[in-house]
């Protein structure tokens, strides 16, 4: 398996800058960071998409997941 994420990421930035409202694309984004370990920027996507759909509960569960990860329980 291929896990070419720095590259995957390059193409969500592509879309989101076409389509900045694009949903699918901020949640491949968000999964890709967090495959990286770059928990901080996905919180920064989750807050952002957060933003676009604050009643989308999938973006809540994602951030919880996050801040689990990086002990943050407050």
């Amino acid at each position: 398996k291929l896990e070419r994420y720095d590259e995957a990421l390059i193409y969500c930035d592509k879309i989101i800058e076409m389509d900045p409202k694009n949903k699918w694309s901020y949640k491949d984004k968000i999964n890709f960071l967090y495959e990286l370990k770059r928990y901080d920027e996905a919180l920064l996507y989750c807050d952002k998409i957060i933003e676009i759909y604050p009643r989308d509960e999938l973006w809540y569960y994602k951030k919880i997941e996050i801040l689990y990860k990086l002990d943050r329980y407050e």
